[in-house]
């Protein structure tokens, strides 16, 4: 299964968890925060796009945790283009630290 992050207005948290796996049946929530949810769906990128509440859809290519998540250490050690799908033109890459996005050093850019 593919894993993704959506963004969502904040407040909404309760009802999201309650309500993505009607939004997309086979889904699989991972963890939600407040204005976030990071879940699991093994069906089309399209379903994703069409549900209303969700601000932004994100694939998760690889992620960094502890010591690895450094700014310097990930730089160094992704390797993601082989990874994208075909039809995908473009990427971004979400920093986040304790749960909020920050913006990235110009000198990794």
């Amino acid at each position: 299964m593919a894993e993704y992050i959506s963004t969502f207005t904040t407040g909404f948290s309760e009802v999201i968890s309650k309500s993505l796996v009607k939004l997309l049946p086979g889904a699989k929530v991972l963890k939600v925060y407040d204005g976030l949810v990071d879940y699991l769906y093994n069906g089309s990128e399209e379903n994703i796009k069409n549900i209303v509440v969700f601000n932004n859809s994100y694939l998760v290519i690889k992620k960094f945790q502890g010591k690895n998540s450094e700014m310097t250490s990930m730089a160094k050690n992704i390797i993601i283009l082989d990874k994208l799908p075909k039809s995908q033109k473009t990427f971004r890459i979400r920093y986040s630290q304790n749960n909020q996005f920050v913006g990235i050093n110009k000198t990794y850019t």
